[in-house]
């Protein structure tokens, strides 16, 4: 870039700083940010109370996975796992 191009360049960044554009969109930021962190405050509070017996979004329900559930495991069944910690 030649110093032309450079020039304007940064007169355009140090425009938005002068017109104040990055506080504002640090406020806006900012203030999204905390409507987010309630909504999902709020959701994790309802996910809670309504699936306390299983955590069905891990795939966590405490049955046991037989036939073609058990090739989508990511563990052995915990009975498993202490069976083979105690044969070894």
């Amino acid at each position: 870039m030649g110093k032309e191009e450079i020039e304007a360049i940064l007169a355009h960044e140090v425009s938005h700083i002068a017109n104040g554009d990055m506080v504002t969109l640090a406020l806006i930021q900012g203030v999204v940010n905390t409507f987010v962190i309630f909504l999902s405050r709020i959701i994790g509070f309802l996910a809670d109370r309504l699936m306390p017996a299983s955590m069905q979004a891990f795939g966590i329900s405490g049955r046991r996975a037989s036939g073609f559930k058990r090739l989508f495991m990511s563990h052995p069944p915990r009975e498993e796992r202490i069976a083979a910690l105690r044969n070894s």
